[in-house]
């Protein structure tokens, strides 16, 4: 009996083209038709079972025989749902928003799962769209199609397709029109109804396609998933090696000429990836001098920190170097360096770039 009552028709069409249901036309004397044949319609208001309209097929043609209960239910779609948004007040659509870091897509180095936050989103569709089409023209740059419905703005120029699933979804080459669609799965008029009693929700039974659900994060949402260290040197031949993140993995300075970015290097190891940046620089051959260079740099143990055997001081940044007279480059300086495991994300020179 459940199956049959699926099969039902509740709803049929008055002359004066008004989707009424069966329990509002039992007492008219208006004929009614079906909505997708439009033969004409008898009225079944027994006592036994549940009311219904049939039929009349004294008066049905070939064609009109042939009508489905899915043919029939699809054009009760499409007529429900655009009574509904003639009638509605609002009609509230959501959405899930993915913002992603704006360097997501060109990233070589890392997608964590932080780099894309997933926001819910809504708006009221009654306060775009004012309009609303049964079986209406699309033209998409790959063709052009009939929408179930179409939803236009005011002055035309924002539109969203709602199309009914029945037996057949959006064609491949509809969704990839880039036109915006919703898709209504429908197998029985209880799933009408639950979709005008509801706000639009993407669920099994409901589908978008087309729409721009991914956006660059341009408010900065997105906190950056690895903190990074970069090793720069400058034109003036300074060197510094400041902590950065791994959206600035590929931000070069416009003054440097030579830098490396590298994970998993503490505030400790900062001489070690200076001595491997110089190195790595000179075989690009930026040969400027340094402290850590310097046959007079030794490793105080007692301290735990590279000094000066002139001044005893403290190396912090090596640049002392470019203006020392006691300056003395110690080739064996880069003999132990290739054997430190440094990790690197991106080497890039001026004259690489330039190449």
């Amino acid at each position: 009996m459940e199956k049959e009552f699926r099969r039902e028709q509740h709803y049929a069409v008055s002359k004066s083209g008004v989707l009424t249901h069966i329990k509002d036309a039992h007492n008219s004397t208006e004929d009614y038709c079906c909505p997708s044949c439009g033969c004409r319609m008898l009225k079944k208001c027994g006592s036994i079972r549940t009311w219904h309209f049939a039929h009349d097929w004294r008066d049905a043609n070939e064609l009109q025989k042939k009508c489905s209960y899915e043919s029939y239910l699809h054009e009760y779609a499409k007529l429900r749902l655009k009574q509904w948004f003639e009638e509605s007040d609002s009609i509230i659509f959501h959405y899930v928003q993915s913002v992603e870091c704006k360097k997501y897509k060109d990233c070589e180095f890392m997608k964590e799962p932080t780099c894309r936050l997933n926001i819910e989103m809504s708006y009221d569709l009654k306060d775009v769209f004012k309009k609303c089409s049964i079986e209406a023209p699309v033209t998409e740059s790959n063709g052009s199609y009939r929408a179930d419905l179409l939803l236009t703005s005011e002055d035309g120029s924002k539109q969203i397709l709602i199309e009914i699933k029945v037996s057949h979804g959006c064609t491949e080459k509809k969704k990839d029109s880039g036109a915006r669609i919703i898709e209504f799965d429908v197998t029985s008029e209880e799933d009408v109804d639950y979709i005008i009693s509801h706000d639009i929700k993407e669920s099994d039974k409901v589908r978008y396609y087309g729409f721009d659900l991914i956006r660059n994060d341009e408010k900065g949402l997105i906190k950056p998933a690895r903190r990074l260290r970069k090793f720069i040197l400058f034109k003036s031949g300074k060197i510094f090696c400041e902590k950065t993140c791994c959206q600035d993995v590929e931000n070069h300075r416009c003054t440097s000429l030579f830098e490396i970015t590298t994970v998993n290097v503490s505030d400790e190891d900062c001489w070690r990836l200076t001595l491997y940046g110089l190195m790595k620089a000179r075989e690009r051959g930026f040969k400027y001098p340094s402290c850590f260079l310097c046959d007079h740099c030794y490793y105080n143990e007692e301290s735990g920190r590279n000094e000066c055997d002139i001044n005893k001081i403290k190396i912090e940044r090596g640049a002392d170097a470019l203006n020392c007279v006691f300056y003395r480059f110690k080739p064996k300086v880069f003999e132990k360096i290739s054997y430190w495991p440094i990790e690197c994300l991106d080497i890039w020179s001026r004259s690489c770039k330039n190449k």
